[in-house]
C-alpha cells in the first residue's frame, strides 16, 4: 500500500515531537531531581507528564507508518486532547512565547486529526 504524504508528515512529525518530549521531560526531570525543592513538585508532574506523551507520539509514530489500527486511533485521540491541553498550558503560562507555542502547537493538532478524520484515511486502517 503507498503511503500517503499526509500519513508521511504526521508519523515524522510524530517521530520527532516524541524524540524532544522524552529529551526535555528526562532533562527537565533529572535537572529537579538534584535541586529536591517542594516547590518544583508541579514541574516535576510535568516532566514526567513529557516523557510519557513523548513515548505516546512514537507510538503514534509506529503505528501510522506501519499501517496499525491502533497507531490511527491513538494518533486521533492523542492529537484531539493536544488541542484543549493547549489551552490549560496558556492559563497555567501567558507568557507571548507560550501562547504563540501552544496556539501553533493546538493548529497543528487540529489539523491533524481533520486530516485523520478523511474517509479515505480512515479506510486505510
Amino acid at each position: 500500500m503507498q503511503r500517503p504524504a499526509g500519513i508521511t508528515v504526521i508519523s515524522i512529525y510524530s517521530l520527532l515531537s516524541g524524540l524532544f518530549s522524552i529529551f526535555v521531560g528526562t532533562l527537565t526531570f533529572m535537572s529537579l531531581q538534584a535541586e529536591k525543592s517542594p516547590e518544583h513538585s508541579w514541574l516535576i508532574a510535568m516532566s514526567l507528564f513529557s516523557v510519557v506523551t513523548g513515548v505516546l507520539e512514537l507510538l503514534v509514530y509506529h503505528g501510522l507508518w506501519n499501517f496499525k489500527k491502533w497507531g490511527y486511533h491513538l494518533a486521533k485521540y492523542l492529537y484531539f486532547l493536544y488541542i484543549p491541553l493547549g489551552i490549560v498550558m496558556i492559563l497555567v503560562d501567558s507568557s507571548p512565547a507560550n501562547i504563540v507555542i501552544q496556539l501553533a502547537y493546538a493548529t497543528v493538532s487540529v489539523l491533524i486529526v481533520i486530516y485523520l478524520l478523511k474517509p479515505e484515511v480512515e479506510n486505510m486502517y
